[in-house]
């Protein structure tokens, strides 16, 4: 917590996007800490010791806050950085879906999946936050990576991408979903196969439709 240990007072020349992360990893915290309903914008500027004009001017109201951290957090449901087109295909899904992610990085994404879960009832904004800026933005850009490598000849999926994204997204991160009855602890090897096993089935089915096509 970077601007809540700090004392009075910030260098006159830090820029806005300094400040924009510092204010993200203040709000996160106090989020998951005391809930999204219980957090005001008075408690995060005090967390930065700045003003609420100062918090106003980058991110103009508490919902926006959250989807700011929504963003911030789409990378840790799945990573195109490390991927290119020379990689097998089953290679850059693992990498996609980070089938290395740490302990505490699990522990994060799965912090505010529970937060906007547990409180979505009463702030339906975190729902719609999750759904809009997180799964709908992440379908939509795992099914232009599936269509570009449909486009290669390595996997055929007809129809829409996101058809396909979307099956693919729901039978890796099933188990991890909030809502799920039970959802079981975090276990890295367990992880790992998992996302293997995820990615064998649907590939399994994408190249066995592409052989079928190609037969008729």
């Amino acid at each position: 917590m970077s601007c809540i240990a700090k004392g009075r007072g910030r260098p006159p020349t830090q820029s806005d996007a300094a400040r924009r992360r510092e204010i993200l990893e203040a709000a996160e915290h106090l989020f998951i800490e005391n809930g999204y309903e219980r957090t005001t914008t008075d408690a995060v500027a005090a967390a930065c010791h700045m003003s609420k004009h100062t918090l106003y001017r980058l991110y103009p109201s508490k919902t926006a806050l959250f989807e700011a951290i929504v963003d911030q957090h789409r990378g840790t449901m799945l990573a195109f950085d490390d991927v290119s087109d020379a990689m097998p295909i089953d290679e850059a899904l693992a990498v996609i879906f980070r089938i290395d992610i740490s302990v505490e990085q699990e522990g994060e994404r799965r912090a505010i999946l529970q937060l906007a879960a547990k409180e979505g009832e009463l702030s339906p904004e975190l729902a719609e936050a999750i759904r809009r800026r997180g799964i709908d933005q992440s379908r939509v850009e795992l099914g232009a990576w599936l269509a570009r490598r449909s486009e290669s000849g390595e996997i055929a999926i007809p129809g829409d991408p996101t058809d396909y994204s979307s099956m693919l997204m729901a039978m890796v991160f099933a188990t991890s979903n909030p809502q799920f009855p039970k959802p079981p602890p975090f276990e890295p090897e367990r992880h790992r196969a998992h996302i293997k096993r995820c990615i064998s089935v649907f590939l399994d089915g994408t190249r066995r439709r592409q052989t079928n096509e190609r037969n008729s």
